[in-house]
């Protein structure tokens, strides 16, 4: 196993509340912010969505009026950054600018790093003194979890160091929405899925902050693998890409008392992943408590897309500290296309740890 990664912070905003605390509460209580909304399906029927309130989240900066059109779905995703980042910026303050490592929406990723550095610095020009630079993830619902990994990466060559590992989505987008309408939850289709949106922010270091009051959480191996009979493939869905990730994942555990007691899953309505889902945990049935517990939060927040890997490690940190529990909870995340990923985290005993002083 590689060293260890430590979570120092979260933040959040979210359909179901403006910070972790109040969604956290929100989804252990199963409030669904699932809505009717001014979207429509082929036929002029509103589409069912689950989005952040308009007043919950920062106005849209005035610079932007000086700049070529941004889209309803850009804003969105640039708002609810900055609420996020707005809760994250006291932390970031003692320590200097940071690395971003950020999961976006697939066809808003690939080689638009400057841009979204630019789209987030007009919004708030204090993330840009806080970031030193950004790496994009535009995977879909796998990418927070690759973004992990790379700032495992990073974190390597600079045990002192910190860094963001973040997630944003929105589906606020007619053209969007048309192309993913057979899929979507309505009354013609029970198995679908309900949009979501929202933005995850994680403060990572390779050592856990000093804080005798509160237990570190840590995370284990990430596995990210490809399934060849991923969603937009000709070929059988064998489930062996998510079995693949988190048996990586998995694979340090013993036969005791570190047994996997939760297990959050990007599921999230649709019938296709089932198969995996099952297929993940019979191969890898030792590792998990016999009465382990799967979750999945989408039937909540709806489908997080690109910040599913970030909101489901928020969950898992805040039900195992809760619990104080010894167990490891697991999170998966599986793409469309053929990305699967998957990740451990764990709620360790109180040790003495570096200050903010000596991490900055």
């Amino acid at each position: 196993m590689t060293q260890p990664l430590y979570l120092l912070e979260t933040a959040l905003i979210s359909p179901l509340g403006a910070d972790s605390p109040s969604t956290m509460a929100a989804v252990s209580a199963g409030v669904s912010a699932y809505s009717l909304t001014d979207y429509t399906d082929a036929t002029g029927n509103p589409l069912v969505m689950s989005l952040i309130p308009d007043e919950a989240m920062p106005d849209l900066s005035y610079a932007f009026h000086r700049m070529p059109f941004i889209s309803a779905r850009l804003a969105v995703m640039v708002r609810s950054f900055h609420a996020a980042f707005l809760q994250l910026e006291p932390a970031l303050s003692q320590l200097g600018p940071v690395p971003l490592f950020l999961s976006v929406p697939p066809d808003l990723g690939q080689g638009y790093e400057e841009r979204w550095l630019s789209l987030l610095g007009t919004q708030h020009p204090g993330i840009l003194e806080h970031i030193s630079f950004c790496k994009l993830f535009h995977s879909g619902r796998t990418g927070s979890l690759e973004a992990l990994q790379a700032a495992r990466s990073w974190l390597a060559e600079k045990p002192s160091g910190v860094c963001v590992v973040a997630g944003l989505e929105s589906f606020r987008d007619s053209v969007l929405l048309k192309g993913l309408v057979k899929r979507l939850k309505s009354e013609q289709v029970s198995d679908g899925f309900v949009p979501g949106e929202g933005s995850c922010l994680l403060l990572i270091a390779a050592r856990p902050k000093a804080n005798v009051d509160e237990r570190p959480i840590s995370f284990g191996d990430v596995g990210v693998t490809s399934e060849p009979g991923h969603m937009g493939s000709d070929q059988a869905t064998l489930g062996d890409g998510l079995s693949a990730a988190a048996a990586t994942s998995l694979q340090t555990m013993q036969q005791t008392t570190q047994k996997c007691a939760e297990w959050y899953s990007s599921a999230n309505g649709e019938r296709y992943w089932a198969k995996e889902l099952g297929v993940a945990h019979i191969r890898n049935a030792d590792k998990f408590h016999s009465e382990c517990e799967h979750l999945h939060p989408a039937d909540c927040l709806g489908d997080t897309g690109a910040a599913t890997g970030c909101y489901l490690i928020a969950f898992a940190a805040h039900n195992l500290r809760k619990k104080q529990s010894t167990h490891k909870a697991l999170i998966t995340c599986s793409s469309d296309q053929e990305s699967r990923a998957a990740v451990t985290v764990s709620c360790e005993e109180i040790v003495q740890s570096l200050s903010q002083e000596e991490l900055a």
